[in-house]
């Protein structure tokens, strides 16, 4: 099993204890079905629309490393053959692969800042389930 770190926490406002959600309790959540605190033992449930729009919005980020690479890939490809037919010169071919995989990079690092996120999770509801 993937014990990866999703970088999504949440805060029980009945004890205000700060919990690591793992994958199942973010699809919990997701889908509004209330967890149970591991400390206070309350049923917890995401209840602001706005923080429910940033989760749900946390998918569209999933496809953009696989989009970012294909994309630095294919320019940095692009870059080489026109070298090759000798449009561009070799420095400058140089300097636009390095452009595009520091774009490569930024794209990432802003994507894990945007990963890491902080729920509030009200207390009350009726008890879920799956503990």
């Amino acid at each position: 099993m993937n014990n990866r770190k999703l970088g999504i926490s949440g805060i029980c406002t009945h004890c205000r204890n700060k919990l690591e959600l793992a994958s199942w309790q973010i699809n919990a959540i997701a889908i509004r079905v209330d967890i149970v605190c591991p400390h206070c033992n309350q049923p917890l449930g995401l209840k602001c629309s706005r923080q429910r729009k940033a989760l749900k919005n946390l998918d569209h980020l999933t496809t953009l490393r696989v989009s970012m690479l294909i994309f630095t890939a294919s320019s940095m490809l692009v870059a080489l053959v026109l070298e090759w037919i000798g449009l561009i010169s070799v420095l400058a071919q140089l300097n636009f692969s390095l452009i595009m995989f520091y774009l490569y990079l930024y794209t990432l690092r802003r994507t894990r800042e945007k990963h890491r996120l902080t729920l509030t999770l009200q207390a009350g509801g009726k008890k879920s389930q799956a503990q």
